[in-house]
């Protein structure tokens, strides 16, 4: 039987996942990302300053066995699923756990992953259309790496940006929304939007 538990930021069940099975939580994601995994110390940085919610799924015998955090902001960070349980529908499970918490998120999927696409497109997703919303989700630190942005015919924006870490490639990017995710400038009172096209 799968379990999903949701963590709320800075609650004391948060702080004691973080304090006991932040190793844990790593090795999933080590595991799940395999290869294109960026290392421990992006994600530990990001759960322990960014504070974001965290969803964790046991398998029968409570071992952790996928993991997925979602920023105060609505975005979604990152998700893992260990290979063995992949195709099991553990990582659809924790996006409706998240969405139970948080109706309001946003995605940032590379363009040409129509896998990941299509799971989010089943959870309710829908494509980003705007480019000034677009721009104030991304925010200070993701807008001044966007070097084009575009829409496809059936009206979906799709972006490229420099990636944070060398290489310094270019990569393109479409963003999916569910429920009404605030961006940024409406938070903060700035616009981000450096270029309407």
């Amino acid at each position: 039987m799968l379990v999903i538990e949701s963590f709320a930021p800075r609650s004391a069940p948060w702080r004691a996942l973080l304090d006991d099975r932040e190793a844990e939580l790593l090795a999933v994601f080590a595991d799940g990302y395999g290869p294109a995994n960026r290392g421990d110390a992006i994600h530990r940085d990001r759960l322990r300053t960014t504070m974001p919610w965290i969803f964790v799924a046991s398998g029968p015998d409570g071992r952790m066995i996928a993991c997925s955090y979602v920023q105060r902001s609505g975005k979604r960070a990152a998700m893992a699923v260990l290979p063995g349980f992949r195709g099991q529908g553990v990582a659809p499970a924790l996006i409706r756990r998240s969405l139970a918490d948080l109706p309001d998120q946003w995605v940032e999927i590379a363009g040409p992953d129509v896998v990941h696409q299509r799971r989010y497109d089943r959870a309710g997703f829908r494509f980003e259309t705007s480019w000034a919303h677009a721009a104030g989700l991304l925010g200070p630190l993701l807008t001044p790496l966007v070097t084009a942005h575009s829409y496809r015919p059936d009206g979906s924006l799709t972006y490229s940006r420099h990636a944070f870490t060398p290489p310094r490639r270019e990569h393109h990017f479409v963003i999916m929304i569910h429920g009404s995710p605030a961006d940024r400038s409406a938070n903060d009172g700035r616009n981000y939007l450096v270029d309407e096209a």
